[in-house]
């Protein structure tokens, strides 16, 4: 799973549909979270990137200490492993390790 978190549109928004593509075919989901409107130019990219259009995550934040809460909360929800096949499952399993792509575009 690659979750990938930005402010705005990507700086070249054909290599980065080419790259999700790749990704996609590869079977990474991706989960795409944008401090963006919903409808606008940002949002719209942010649905073709993602694995499922439905599940762009939009964030609202007045301060970074929020955005920063809310991202905690989202690494949360993604992050939980599935016990394993055909054993109870007694105990937490270490959390994998998340990645994330920070966009370094200019939101316009």
């Amino acid at each position: 799973m690659v979750v990938i978190v930005t402010d705005g549109r990507s700086d070249d928004p054909t290599q980065t549909q080419i790259q999700a593509n790749l990704m996609k075919l590869s079977d990474i989901k991706i989960v795409c979270v944008g401090i963006v409107e919903r409808g606008d130019e940002g949002y719209r990219e942010l649905q073709q990137i993602a694995s499922d259009p439905d599940e762009v995550v939009r964030l609202q934040s007045s301060t970074f200490a929020d955005l920063y809460l809310k991202l905690l909360s989202l690494l949360a929800a993604t992050c939980q492993p599935p016990p394993p096949p055909g054993l109870p499952y007694f105990r937490p399993l270490p959390r994998p390790t998340q990645p994330f792509i920070l966009s370094g575009s200019i939101n316009e």
